[in-house]
């Protein structure tokens, strides 16, 4: 199913993503498939290669960072878009650099969309935040719910980071370069404590989405429903036993 398709332009492309992110966490949970994304890509290439100033650019806010972070979750990173975008950026000027840098920033807090602390217009701050919103893979989640279960086990959790970077697909990995690493193992962290809260705490959905504001709607609904399965599994199994 798409969200986007011809004959939108991209006045009326950037109007849906107004709507659609109002209600989500990170700008990777919407529900953006591959069609909407080669299809905003034509767009905005189209405007980045024609535009008659950068301040072309200010009315398509939205539609520039959703392309930045789809590009990071469907192509593959050193081959297509994202290096587009960074070319575009190191031949500006200095202070157009700055200006679109700013622009980026601008569309986050404009419509309150979390840049998790970091508000310097710098392109690794820029570049962090996009990789953080594109999030990781849902494929990857089975693995890394298996691997927070076996992190209970652990007298230090020192050993998490290093299972999940270990696991991470060659792709994500890549995508994870642009997060500083005390950012990645805050982020892991995170997901261990959500998991804590929700198997042993037993914290609700509606505790869990209020107190890790900041995490993707999307994980923390799987990680509900993976544990609520190998809950059942492990009912079944000791009742099984008895």
């Amino acid at each position: 199913m798409t969200m986007i398709n011809p004959p939108m332009t991209l006045k009326g492309i950037e109007k849906r993503l107004e709507k659609e992110l109002s209600d989500t966490r990170i700008i990777g949970d919407m529900d953006f498939s591959y069609e909407d994304y080669r299809f905003l890509a034509t767009k905005v290439k189209g405007l980045l290669k024609f535009q008659s100033s950068l301040s072309d650019l200010r009315d398509y806010k939205l539609c520039l960072a959703t392309y930045w972070v789809f590009t990071l979750k469907y192509e593959d990173i050193n081959k297509a878009g994202f290096q587009d975008v960074m070319k575009l950026i190191n031949r500006l000027p200095q202070y157009q650099v700055k200006y679109f840098l700013n622009l980026s920033l601008e569309a986050y807090h404009e419509y309150g969309i979390d840049t998790f602390g970091k508000d310097d217009a710098s392109v690794e701050t820029v570049s962090s935040i996009t990789a953080m919103h594109a999030g990781m893979d849902e494929d990857f989640y089975e693995t890394l719910f298996h691997i927070l279960d076996d992190s209970l086990k652990y007298a230090s959790v020192d050993e998490l980071y290093e299972k999940i970077m270990s696991n991470l697909s060659n792709r994500m990995n890549n995508i994870f370069k642009y997060i500083d690493e005390d950012i990645r193992s805050e982020m892991f962290y995170d997901c261990r404590d959500m998991f804590i809260d929700y198997k042993i705490n037993k914290m609700s959905s509606e505790e869990l989405l209020n107190k890790y504001h900041f995490m993707s709607r999307r994980l923390l609904d799987a990680c509900i429903e993976w544990c609520k399965i190998h809950e059942e599994s492990e009912h079944e199994l000791k009742a099984g036993i008895c």
